[in-house]
């Protein structure tokens, strides 16, 4: 996984300033980092990078909702007000 400082290299090389939003790796971040003027093989590594970023993005989101969805289960099914909530829930869908 490419980190910010792997990111950043080429930028200090450059002598580049600090890229003026928050969020290097978010729409503006990137939009600034895209018009900054480094070699190309270095933009290619860049573009790289946030390739990467963006698929470990992805698959963090799937990991996400297998693990809520999991959650939730294991949290209607232990005793408590959810599991009161299923049993009420189930029983009307039954009539």
């Amino acid at each position: 996984m490419p980190t910010f400082a792997e990111t950043s290299v080429p930028i200090d090389t450059h002598l580049i300033p600090k890229c003026p939003h928050a969020d290097l790796f978010g729409g503006r971040g990137r939009s600034w980092l895209g018009s900054q003027p480094v070699p190309d093989d270095e933009r290619i590594a860049i573009e790289r990078h946030m390739r990467e970023l963006d698929l470990l993005g992805e698959d963090l989101v799937v990991l996400a909702r297998a693990m809520l969805v999991e959650a939730a289960w294991a949290a209607a099914n232990a005793p408590g007000p959810l599991h009161a909530f299923l049993v009420r829930v189930r029983a009307k869908r039954r009539h």
